[in-house]
């Protein structure tokens, strides 16, 4: 059936049954089934009827195409089973109990609006002191050591537990709290008598705007998970010393376990294992254990196992993607208590006993371990600090995490690629053959203060028509992925081509790092150029 691009927008913007409309996806093609590229020009975008319906119009016999998937809110509406026009959220639409009056930048406007919309699961209710009466945060003249770091008495985690339906306690939670977000570590408060409701204490940098929301809901929690090597931390690590000859033996062992994979029963077992959810396993160890189903010979599970061979194998390929057996991937959180110094960490890791499927705990003692976050650009952004085991028992409970002194003259996440404590994670890695010495390690790079988006008067504005521009602008602008993808790109070749003339102090190759951190800045020039 052939209809005009008029009558494709009305049967779009309808109103639908709501339960036809949960499950609706609208995209435009042409004949031949390639897709419409959105053009971001003003004959086609009319603001008044934006502010209303956000129609889009056809110009010169093109119509360009809109895809409700690109829309972040869509599935928050679609859970709420709510008419398919409000897919197409207006700007000035809010939770109802928010106030985001005094936010002035359109930039941080949208970014607290959009934490509203996180995909979270809810728990217990708090009582409103516990976001009117935040406490002070742990800072020196100039950072911020517990940023975005709070904490949750252990009645208050059992709770977080019962209602997700955990088979553990977990030490930290990501947590999102009417306009609070962040992190929450398990800890005794330092009083007893804890009742739930009252189990949570917020600092004021989780504090983004006022709201009466109090249901405590989890983003994510601390456990298990693996660190890998990457494109960018293979150049940074290499140039810091680490030989070449180290990662193609790691990534010869890697490949090596990966072809078990697929040429033994035993390998594909314990892969499939360490790959699906728990509500899975139980049935392949019946299948496996008791019935002695071979899983090579059964079309099925061998199928799993030949597309976890082939999506790791990309992995590597394309991204150097190599496991680290002696390295996790932690959530960071502060230490209250004071006790650990400039430079030193605590980690305590879980290790998997596949024979018998049971979990113990390692504590690391006087070894140094490089820290990073992914992705990384300069070559301070991994740091060697030395862990510490000799703690109060307020930190030795805690497990999958690594906790960053609260002391010195620059929080340690903060050297980790600008990173804070509301939910980051950090690659830690033990494996002697990649600590880098400490006479190689870079300083690392003094990040701009995020001022919370543009300040010029005439940029300071969250009017409805303007946020609608904004928001079409960021969403549906092809250039700016494409941008961000070149960006990428010529970071990683213009890198492999000198990282073979000189070594990286040398010729001062951490300047491929400027144009990541200016992304931002520049996107937001091309955001202005589009709006005036």
């Amino acid at each position: 059936m052939t209809i005009t691009p008029d009558e494709a927008w009305s049967l779009a913007c309808r109103r639908c049954d709501a339960l036809v409309a949960r499950h609706s996806q609208l995209s435009f093609i042409l004949e031949n089934a390639t897709g419409v590229h959105l053009t971001l020009d003003k004959t086609l975008l009319h603001n008044e009827q934006l502010g209303e319906s956000w129609r889009v119009s056809s110009h010169s016999g093109v119509l360009p195409a809109l895809q409700f998937t690109k829309i972040r809110t869509k599935n928050a509406f679609k859970r709420q089973r709510l008419p398919f026009e409000l897919c197409c959220v207006h700007c000035d639409a809010k939770v109802a109990s928010e106030d985001l009056s005094q936010l002035t930048s359109p930039a941080k406007y949208l970014k607290r609006l959009g934490q509203a919309f996180s995909s979270t699961k809810e728990t217990f209710e708090v009582n409103q002191s516990v976001l009117d009466n935040p406490v002070e945060d742990i800072e020196n003249d100039q950072y911020v050591f517990t940023d975005g770091c709070g904490e949750i008495a252990l009645v208050g985690a059992e709770n977080i537990v019962r209602e997700l339906q955990l088979p553990f306690t977990p030490s930290a939670f990501q947590i999102r709290l009417g306009g609070a977000k962040g992190v929450l570590v398990v800890s005794d408060l330092g009083r007893s008598n804890i009742r739930c409701d009252d189990a949570v204490v917020l600092r004021k940098s989780m504090s983004k705007f006022t709201s009466n929301h109090r249901v405590l809901e989890i983003v994510a929690f601390a456990g298990k998970s693996e660190a890998y090597l990457t494109r960018q931390s293979v150049l940074i690590l290499n140039d810091l010393g680490i030989n070449e000859d180290v990662f193609m033996e790691m990534q010869e062992e890697f490949l090596s376990d990966l072809r078990s994979l697929i040429a033994s029963d035993d390998g594909a077992y314990f892969e499939l294992k360490a790959v699906l959810p728990p509500s899975v396993i139980w049935w392949i160890d019946v299948l496996v254990r008791k019935l002695e189903v071979k899983i090579l010979a059964d079309e099925y599970l061998s199928s799993l196992a030949r597309t976890i061979y082939h999506y790791r194998l990309a992995n590597t390929v394309m991204r150097a993607r190599i496991p680290i057996a002696k390295g996790r991937t932690l959530m960071g959180v502060a230490d209250f208590t004071g006790t650990l110094e400039y430079g030193e960490v605590f980690v305590q890791y879980s290790e998997t006993d596949e024979e018998i499927g049971t979990d113990s705990y390692v504590v690391l003692d006087d070894v140094d371990v490089a820290v990073h976050r992914s992705p990384c650009h300069h070559p301070g952004d991994i740091r060697v600090l030395r862990c510490r085991a000799d703690v109060p028992p307020q930190l030795r409970q805690l497990k999958d995490c690594i906790v960053f002194p609260s002391k010195g003259p620059r929080p340690h996440p903060e050297e980790c690629t600008g990173g804070d404590l509301d939910g980051d994670m950090f690659v830690v890695i033990w494996d002697k053959r990649l600590i880098p010495s400490r006479a190689q390690v870079h300083e690392p790079m003094a990040f701009d203060e995020d001022t919370g988006g543009d300040t010029s008067p005439e940029e300071r504005n969250t009017t409805s028509q303007r946020m609608t521009q904004v928001w079409l602008i960021f969403t549906f602008t092809p250039s700016r992925t494409i941008f961000l993808v070149l960006l990428r790109t010529l970071t990683l070749r213009f890198a492999i081509h000198r990282m073979m003339e000189a070594s990286m102090k040398t010729r001062k190759f951490w300047h491929v790092s400027v144009p990541n951190k200016l992304t931002v800045f520049v996107l937001k020039k091309i955001l202005r150029l589009y709006a005036t």
